[in-house]
């Protein structure tokens, strides 16, 4: 019974959330997003950690500004996630995509757990790539890994070539709050490569 009201408790606050929204929001934005479509400024491929609300860390909370796409440990593999984000780039044209890792990511953990023969994450591990088992090397180790996957893209490597979509990399400081730009793709010699050494103080929508 306890564990009932629990879970009726959580509803109501969610829904409580909800309304909260739909009260701020305003009518006019929603009715004009569902008539006239989406335009994302960028696509954010992040973390689904419950400590990186992808909107709200980039101050971005009004609807229609971001497509987001989340998994855990900012994973790209497979056709769901590798067809979300050639449908935002086909279809909705969007400028920009982004790989947001973050620090202390427990996807990135569980897979170095799972070098160290600990059995927990098994699945997830699969498309992790790491060779460290320091975890915040590890957390840059997999955002390279996964960027690649993105630049493998055709969509993607055709955008950046042609000067219609920039691609980044960056880091959630989950202590600080902040977000650095760790990585840029270019076009070297008709190949997309990520520029590693690239920083900057912030990423402005």
């Amino acid at each position: 019974m306890k564990r009932k009201n629990n879970r009726f408790r959580i509803e109501m606050e969610l829904m409580r959330g909800n309304n909260n929204y739909a009260l701020k929001v305003g009518d006019k934005l929603l009715r004009t997003l569902s008539e006239k479509g989406q335009e994302p400024k960028a696509i954010v491929v992040a973390c689904s950690d419950s400590r990186v609300p992808v909107e709200v860390i980039f101050d971005a909370l009004q609807p229609g500004l971001l497509f987001v796409i989340r998994v855990a440990g900012n994973i790209v593999s497979g056709p769901v996630v590798i067809g979300s984000i050639e449908f935002a780039i086909r279809q909705l044209r969007v400028p920009c995509i982004i790989l947001l890792g973050h620090t202390d990511c427990g996807a990135v953990s569980a897979s170095i757990d799972g070098i160290s023969g600990e059995e927990r994450g098994v699945q997830l591990c699969r498309f992790i790539k790491c060779k460290s088992e320091d975890l915040e090397e590890a957390v840059v180790e997999n955002l390279g890994y996964q960027f690649r996957n993105i630049l493998k893209i055709e969509c993607v490597r055709d955008g950046i070539r042609n000067g219609v979509l920039e691609a980044y990399t960056m880091i959630y400081d989950l202590q600080k709050g902040r977000i650095n730009v760790h990585s840029r793709a270019v076009i070297i010699n008709g190949k997309a490569l990520s520029v590693s050494s690239y920083r900057d103080n912030g990423f402005s929508l």
